[in-house]
């Protein structure tokens, strides 16, 4: 009896010496309360727009911070607090709100987790957390619960249905404050003047005006994260990043094209005046042997008769010079 008593506890056993496993770790890296068993949930997961996907996960909740691991709880991979979490939700009624980025990242790791997308639809077990990670990027999690009763019992507790942005347990978003307006019209008052300054060639200044609207931006996003329309905005500001970016490619392709080009019609002139000056030469070559020929023509009696005149020759013979010619 004793031993039927220890089988039948043995699985709460194992399951709240892993939570206090995974609380070490999780102290360690979050420096939060300790997880307990009930807050906690074992499954699988994946990161829709990377495609990446883990067949052992954790779930599991503390205080406002909902996080997963994996690899036995030496990965975090999802660390989000509630404010920076936009909505939670079964597969069928977030499949619709997912990028077709997230969408293709979906099939990719529901393909992995040997999952069909019919099977995670119906099921109750499954969550896609969207969040915010960085302050300007958006992210969304799918986790798979394994189908055990105390699983599908803390899931609802860990992961509750969340359907907007919610800062607080109470609060919703606050629209921005009216200083905001004033820094996105010198934000863009400082993408044209960059535009303008790529147009004119102008790398190191554009440069030194784009590094510093960035910064300008990062902290503008993490002062603004909370209110109505942050990532929205934060997705618009970098987009007017990439684009000065990719101006800045282009115009830097554009120039070093000009002067490539440059460089040919330089090396192209140098060479027809090269050519130039040969056929010059040869011209010039070709009139000194026609002169010659005239000369020689005008001359030959004259060669003939100065041809035959020889000098005398002197001899001397038994000390006697003689003279002959």
């Amino acid at each position: 009896m004793f031993s039927n008593f220890i089988k039948s506890r043995l699985p709460s056993v194992l399951l709240a010496l892993k939570a206090a496993v995974i609380s070490c770790y999780y102290i360690s890296a979050t420096a939060v309360f300790p997880a307990k068993a009930g807050n906690l949930v074992e499954g699988k997961c994946g990161i829709l727009e990377t495609g990446a996907y883990f067949t052992k996960c954790t779930l599991l909740k503390s205080g406002n911070l909902i996080s997963a691991l994996t690899n036995n709880g030496s990965n975090l991979i999802l660390n989000a607090s509630r404010s920076e979490i936009l909505r939670i939700g079964p597969l069928s009624d977030e499949v619709s709100n997912l990028s077709p980025e997230s969408s293709k990242g979906l099939g990719i790791v529901l393909a992995g987790l040997s999952t069909s997308k019919t099977d995670a639809e119906k099921s109750n077990n499954v969550r896609i957390i969207s969040f915010i990670k960085d302050f300007n990027t958006r992210q969304s999690f799918i986790f798979i619960a394994d189908r055990r009763q105390e699983n599908t019992n803390n899931l609802s507790f860990v992961a509750p249905y969340v359907a907007t942005l919610n800062t607080s347990s109470t609060s919703t978003p606050e629209l921005p404050p009216s200083d905001a307006s004033a820094y996105l019209e010198e934000y863009d008052r400082a993408f044209n003047r960059i535009q303008g300054l790529y147009d004119s060639l102008m790398f190191e200044e554009a440069d030194r005006v784009l590094d510093r609207t960035i910064a300008s931006i990062n902290n503008f996003s993490k002062r603004y994260s909370g209110y109505q329309g942050a990532f929205e905005i934060q997705t618009f500001l970098n987009s007017r990043i990439a684009q000065a970016e990719s101006l800045r490619s282009l115009k830097s392709y554009e120039y070093q094209q000009a002067q490539w080009q440059a460089e040919m019609r330089y090396a192209r002139i140098q060479k027809e005046k090269a050519d130039a000056e040969e056929r010059q030469r040869q011209h010039q070559y070709r009139l000194a042997v026609e002169r010659r020929k005239t000369a020689e023509a005008n001359a030959r009696q004259w060669l003939a008769i100065w041809l035959l005149v020889r000098p005398p020759s002197v001899n001397v013979i038994n000390n006697t010079t003689v003279i002959t010619r």
